[in-house]
């Protein structure tokens, strides 16, 4: 599709190939069978379970109290976000 606003026509957006999925792929990827749809009890249960590791994280951490547990807690997180910040790849575990 051509354009003629000036931003879109710049050359930040020149290797940014509008034609590269086509009609016939999202057919196909829209074709595929899904699992069941998310339900409301399924939203309550993953809501429960995740409020729980909440509170045993908590708990724990509470009870602690142990500045060297922090100290390592803080550099591990130092160490991933700087990973994730300088790898050119995006590693979902590491998120």
């Amino acid at each position: 599709m051509r354009s003629s606003n000036p931003v879109l026509t710049g050359r930040g957006f020149a290797r940014i190939n509008p034609d590269e999925v086509g009609t016939r792929d999202l057919n196909t990827i829209e074709s595929r069978p899904t699992s069941a749809p998310m339900s409301f009890d399924d939203v309550v249960i993953k809501t429960a379970a995740l409020f729980a590791v909440l509170v045993a994280v908590g708990t724990f951490a509470w009870r602690a109290n142990s500045p060297s547990l922090a100290i390592i807690g803080f550099i591990g997180g130092f160490i991933l976000a700087m990973v994730n910040s300088f790898s050119k790849k995006v590693r979902p575990p590491l998120v």
